[in-house]
């Protein structure tokens, strides 16, 4: 967005400013949003609270010089835009209030009373102490003065949406946004255990995975996420809300290639021409890996009243009454800083979220919509604009994700909606979901030479591929990693002859020598359960990978399926039984 130049003179501008004195950023959730000089340790850090107020609230800035508290006048430099990012304007000079007296900080502190009809705007703001150098400013925090709340009313139903449940998966069909034919897989797990970001952040991983770079996540992008995910309290309720997450890519040659191109995608050594899936019958073990050539972390910083920022669904996980295809806004504006404090070309993201109905109110409660704008740090252009629907289920499981990209999309959702104007770029359908239970898989296997199926008892000759199946007690598939238990009492995630975790698609894999390696007449009576996914389970490294850690324990509280006596070639003893399939 090219943004206006204001035609407000300086004086003009100087009086908004000591009008304002210390605006957060305004409506919805913000996220305590600082940008720290990378030339240098900052000597002076400043603190605006609250980051959102309305036209006749106060605030508190804080100033710390030298990691001590501050005593004396300041200099002041001063973005100042509308709330709709235009009429953008940079001022500085002395910090005074609006009888031109200079604000006089006392310990560390000083209090901006109330009652001085601050104009609505966005306030990002860094100082210094008064006639010291340049190096001395700040980091910029920001106010926002907004005169709507940030939760809007709304009515809701006695419903709550329940957290994901850890180990729960969803298998979804990517699709083209316009033609709505099939051109790859998503899968979204919620691991079993924590997503530690540091800094005493820990949260509930989303693990998205992908066959192909061109769909979700980041469509284009040879990217996975781990998107940790937690509950935070506030004054009047809980909120579920991001709090940051892991991005990973590959690398080859040092530079990224498509996921489909991957070299660890051949060293993943299932077959999985026999998956119920329809296309990227080569590809589908990526849905079970993530890859560890680079990995980016972020804290999603946040302002002590902004903890609302990336909220995923409302307040107390309540489903709002009279859904319908008009928007209902659950949360007016929220901001925050979702990248590593310490940056100084970073700026501010802008969250706004909406509840619908669903699109298939049979499988689902609730569509959620996210629109987030990120801006640099002088709000002078828009780094990325997405809008995202999320149909949720009752469960806490996403069903449905479609995502629209614009160039800018300020506060687009008033006064005419125009928040799905943008270009289309991802259309991701849920075909399978699991949540754990008590309930055995169905197990049986097969000789990939013949379509019998065995349940009790296969014996297929050496260096012949033999077909694994599983499915739930509903009958419907079970894709993702198996733990393995002998007649003997020995548990083990399964495992490739590299010690791959193997991955199963939609019920099936094949299993040929390049899987299991140069065993030979042998036999051995196993069976299996799911082993649900957790951070160190990956299709595309070995287990233990000193980048990944020993592989963490197995939390499904499921039994174990029948036992399959599998043999093959010539074990001791000789077959167990003359026909080669029960």
């Amino acid at each position: 967005m090219a943004i206006k130049k204001s035609r407000l003179g300086n004086l003009k501008l100087f009086s908004v400013f000591t009008i304002f004195l210390g605006l957060v950023v305004s409506v919805i959730a913000l996220v305590r949003f600082k940008i720290y000089p990378s030339k240098a340790q900052l000597r002076t850090v400043v603190s605006i609270s609250p980051s959102k107020i309305k036209p006749s609230d106060g605030y508190k800035l804080t100033v710390n010089v030298d990691g001590k508290p501050y005593n004396g006048n300041l200099d002041y430099d001063l973005t100042l835009c509308n709330l709709d990012l235009t009429g953008c304007t940079n001022i500085s000079g002395q910090w005074k209030d609006s009888q031109n007296q200079d604000y006089l900080v006392v310990n560390g502190i000083v209090n901006i009373p109330v009652n001085q009809n601050f104009p609505e705007k966005y306030y990002l703001v860094r100082f210094k102490p008064r006639n010291y150098g340049s190096d001395f400013y700040s980091n910029f925090d920001i106010l926002t003065v907004d005169s709507k709340n940030t939760f809007p009313q709304v009515a809701y139903s006695p419903t709550s949406i329940s957290l994901p449940t850890r180990g729960s998966y969803v298998v979804y069909q990517s699709k083209d946004p316009y033609f709505g034919t099939t051109i790859g897989y998503t899968r979204m797990d919620v691991e079993t255990d924590d997503c530690d970001l540091g800094e005493g952040l820990k949260g509930t991983a989303l693990r998205i995975t992908k066959t192909r770079n061109a769909i979700y996540w980041v469509a284009g992008q040879p990217l996975q996420i781990r998107f940790c995910i937690r509950e935070e309290s506030l004054a009047n309720g809980n909120i579920l809300t991001a709090i940051g997450d892991y991005v990973y890519s590959n690398l080859e040659g040092g530079k990224s290639t498509p996921i489909e191109n991957s070299s660890e995608l051949s060293q993943i050594t299932g077959d999985y021409s026999i998956s119920g899936l329809s296309i990227d019958k080569s590809l589908q073990g990526l849905l079970g890996g993530y890859f560890l050539d680079r990995v980016e972390k972020s804290i999603f910083y946040k302002d002590a009243d902004m903890k609302m920022h990336y909220a995923l669904l409302p307040l107390n996980r309540k489903i709002p009454q009279n859904l319908s295809t008009i928007p209902i806004t659950i949360i007016e504006q929220a901001y925050g800083h979702p990248f590593h404090a310490g940056n100084d070309d970073k700026g501010i993201d802008i969250w706004h979220m909406d509840a619908l109905q669903a699109t298939n109110t049979s499988s689902s409660q609730v569509k959620i919509r996210y629109i987030e704008t990120g801006y640099d740090q002088r709000l002078t252009r828009s780094r990325w604009a997405v809008t995202e629907d999320w149909d949720w289920n009752i469960n806490g499981l996403i069903t449905r994700i479609e995502q629209w990209s614009h160039t800018n999309i300020p506060r687009c959702w008033t006064p005419s909606y125009s928040c799905t104007s943008g270009t289309k770029t991802a259309l991701s359908e849920m075909i399978e979901s699991y949540i754990p239970d008590n309930n055995a898989l169905t197990f049986r296997l097969r000789r990939s030479s013949t379509s019998q199926m065995c349940s009790s008892y296969i014996h297929i000759p050496n260096g012949e591929s033999y077909d694994f199946f599983v499915t739930r007690s509903n009958g419907q598939p079970y894709s993702g990693f198996i733990e393995l238990e002998t007649d003997t009492g020995s548990r083990s995630i399964w495992f490739d002859k590299e010690r791959r975790p193997m991955y199963v698609s939609a019920g099936r894999v094949k299993i040929t020598p390049n899987s299991y390696g140069n065993l030979a007449d042998f036999r051995i009576k196993w069976r299996v359960r799911p082993y649900l996914t957790n951070s160190t389970t990956n299709s595309l490294y070995t287990i233990g990978d000193s980048r990944i850690g020993n592989l963490k324990p197995n939390t499904s509280i499921s039994p174990f399926s029948n036992f399959i006596l599998f043999e093959m070639g010539n074990p001791p003893g000789g077959a167990t039984y003359t026909a080669p399939c029960k």
